[in-house]
């Protein structure tokens, strides 16, 4: 966990672009409501395990790799209701990260509201822009926001109207890229193995700016800009360390598209028994490690987990 008072030396990165065609970090494809919510923690299987029972993520295999990292971490941290959840996306992925129903579910996408609506994990899921909460003040006590303010345009925006649903002393909770992200990436990994520094760079840069990383900071950059916004930064700790970011993103490059051709040519035919050997198989190979990555780090890693509190401005 950073002390604020240490992170003066980092720099502050941010990278202007434009929205992602193809960005998995809420799911807004539409999904078979295949379960409700997961509160049951008596059950064996982990967050991954689970996840891979949605053929949605089965055939994605790289996103329950990081999204179960980072749903584990949600569901480790105390909400004090009432909560609200900031690009909710259709509720699949809140539905492994929360302890509890979440009150409110806001998300900018009409399709993705209306499947959240169905999935029962909100109390109510609003239609709306998180630059201009339609929203009362001083609602909740908790807004969290999962992989999502990275990719829209106007930060100071979306922090000024958190900071104005919040009450007093309530705390934002929220996830985004780290500025160690794109150097960790597989490609960016071999090119610099290669000797090419410079093409290692220019793919962080080109994967950020594709995946519509619009807002890349340090952790001083982020207390910097949080505290211009009338928050107190409590902690900022890195999650999805190094190894979990290349091996997500191996799993999004060509030589592994190929080796998984044959399961996305099975895909749509809906036959259980390929469902099932993909499952065992991933289940096998990473559970256990999945599972001892799941953590929270002081350096190291392509997320960060940012808690922040509203304090009094007049």
């Amino acid at each position: 966990m950073y002390n604020m008072l240490q992170l003066g030396g980092l720099r502050k990165l941010e990278i202007y672009s434009h929205r992602p065609r193809h960005s998995f970090c809420r799911a807004h494809f539409s999904v078979p409501l295949q379960s409700n919510m997961r509160m049951d923690d008596s059950s064996k299987k982990t967050i991954y395990q689970r996840m891979l029972e949605e053929r949605f993520y089965l055939y994605r295999p790289w996103i329950p790799i990081c999204k179960s990292i980072e749903a584990k971490v949600i569901k480790s941290l105390e909400l004090i209701p009432p909560v609200l959840d900031i690009g909710c996306g259709n509720g699949l992925f809140a539905s492994f990260s929360f302890n509890q129903k979440i009150d409110t579910g806001l998300d900018y996408d009409k399709n993705a509201v209306e499947e959240a609506k169905k999935r029962g994990v909100y109390n109510e899921v609003r239609l709306g822009d998180a630059q201009a909460l339609p929203l009362k003040k001083d609602t909740f006590n908790t807004v969290v926001s999962v992989c999502a303010i990275e990719h829209i345009p106007g930060l100071n925006d979306v922090l000024s109207n958190a900071h104005k649903v919040l009450k007093d002393g309530g705390r934002f909770i929220f996830t985004v890229p780290s500025e160690e992200f794109g150097e960790s990436l597989f490609g960016a990994r071999l090119y610099r193995f290669l000797g090419a520094r410079r093409l290692a760079k220019r793919f962080a840069e080109t994967k950020n700016r594709k995946s519509g990383h619009i807002h890349i900071y340090s952790p001083a950059g982020w207390e910097e800009t949080l505290r211009g916004q009338g928050f107190r930064v409590e902690s900022i700790d890195y999650i999805f360390p190094k190894e979990a970011v290349f091996l997500w993103s191996f799993f999004h490059s060509l030589p592994f598209r190929i080796i998984f051709l044959p399961f996305r040519l099975f895909r749509d035919l809906n036959i259980k028994a390929v469902d099932n050997i993909l499952r065992f198989a991933l289940k096998a190979l990473l559970s256990g490690w999945v599972e001892k990555r799941s953590g929270r780090y002081a350096s190291g890693g392509g997320y960060l987990l940012i808690i922040a509190k509203k304090y009094r401005t007049d």
